[in-house]
């Protein structure tokens, strides 16, 4: 029987291949990571990037109690916090929100933030900011989180993929985002597309849906149903502090929610004139190549010369942009803090993009190679294993 250490190397090693043969057929690692809003800000790769960047080392152990990797942290930036692996490989990011913000439930009552509905992936974290305020995280890996600490995987491929992390158990409680949309669970509604951007889905998302349960991730897929972007998307408003970064936070209000949410799936009281949203998008791909499916529209019937049918729109509900039925006026339980309306657009959400994504194809020849090499490495060495187990 294989101890309790002997099985775990045996999973990283099997996770290993697993990755690197992936990494084969989807391209060797996320080729352009980068966040958006404000301005576009490329993230270092490395430690050394980050020191040379003003990027401080936060913990010198790599297995942390909220998450692992080597956390870099820019001054008061707490939108793209960095996280390294044993190999000084880009391995996540992680974003904080502070715990002072106030928002909305259901019935329109004051609610303190983050809901504890969306705890994880939303965790309490160990830090305070500032000005001594409880500060609450969310945290991405771009690799499996078994492969980020463990000395077995030193000098192992990069990888490529995208796991969102849902409990302090970091090696077993976790979200694997699948690479295509097609795979994508019936959780995942699919809402507006818009150019270098892609196809926006959100989770769980319905006009039944309790604004506390506002699912806190969303993804965005390209023409090709590829995973190209994700995001963070909060209830509330932040309040700035003196730290400012070129990095700026998205805010929507009810007129600017058509850019990323498809307005009929959305509830009621999200049109809380109150209401407010925030958030943060992150790429993994070039923005030129997440562009839109392309629709091609139905020639309209010909009308019928004998009668002539008026139709409203109040007989398709589904035509409308907005709930029917007006949402109840908020019933403030306590004083909401003041919110900021500044909204930041994306100057180029309104440009349509000219080039089609270049798809990378698998070299199935090497996957074929390497899956022969295992197989004569691991044929060679039954005789040593053996022996080994003879002798132990």
């Amino acid at each position: 029987m294989m101890d309790l250490p002997h099985r775990q190397h045996v999973v990283v090693l099997l996770l290993l291949l697993v990755e690197y043969l992936s990494s084969l057929a989807l391209a060797s690692s996320w080729e352009h990571i980068s966040l958006r809003y404000g301005t576009w800000y490329t993230p270092p790769k490395t430690p050394k990037e980050a020191e040379e960047n003003g990027y401080r080392l936060v913990n010198k152990i790599c297995k942390m109690k909220t998450y692992h990797g080597f956390l870099y942290i820019k001054g008061g930036n707490n939108k793209s916090r960095l996280l390294f692996d044993l190999n000084d490989n880009l391995a996540g990011i992680q974003t904080a929100i502070p715990g002072n913000m106030y928002g909305f439930n259901s019935r329109n009552e004051t609610i303190q933030l983050p809901p504890r509905e969306v705890m994880p992936p939303i965790l309490r974290s160990d830090d305070l900011d500032v000005q001594g305020i409880q500060m609450f995280t969310i945290t991405a890996y771009f690799k499996h989180p078994k492969l980020i600490c463990s000395p077995i995987a030193v000098n192992a491929h990069p990888g490529k993929g995208l796991y969102i992390q849902r409990g302090y158990d970091v090696e077993h409680d976790y979200e694997k985002i699948p690479m295509e949309s097609k795979h994508l669970s019936s959780e995942w509604k699919k809402g507006s597309c818009r150019p270098q951007m892609g196809v926006h889905y959100f989770k769980k998302l319905s006009r039944e849906m309790p604004c506390e349960l506002l699912y806190p991730v969303f993804l965005m897929y390209n023409q090709d149903g590829l995973l190209g972007a994700f995001g963070w998307l909060f209830q509330g408003s932040p309040h700035f502090y003196a730290y400012d970064d070129e990095l700026s936070w998205f805010r929507l209000t009810e007129s600017t929610y058509p850019f990323i949410f498809d307005e009929t799936m959305l509830p009621s009281c999200m049109f809380n004139p109150q209401f407010r949203v925030f958030g943060l998008s992150i790429y993994l791909r070039n923005k030129d190549t997440m562009i839109c499916p392309i629709i091609t529209q139905t020639p309209a019937p010909i009308p019928s010369t004998t009668t002539t049918t008026t139709t409203s729109a109040a007989s398709y509900p589904f035509l409308t942009r907005r709930p029917q039925a007006p949402p109840p006026s908020p019933q403030l339980t306590s004083k909401p803090p003041s919110y900021d309306d500044t909204i930041i657009l994306d100057e180029e959400i309104r440009k349509q993009s000219e080039s089609a994504a270049t798809v990378q194809r698998p070299d199935y020849w090497l996957v074929c190679l390497w899956a022969a090499v295992v197989g004569a490495l691991v044929w060679l060495c039954i005789p040593d294993l053996v022996q080994v187990r003879t002798d132990t």
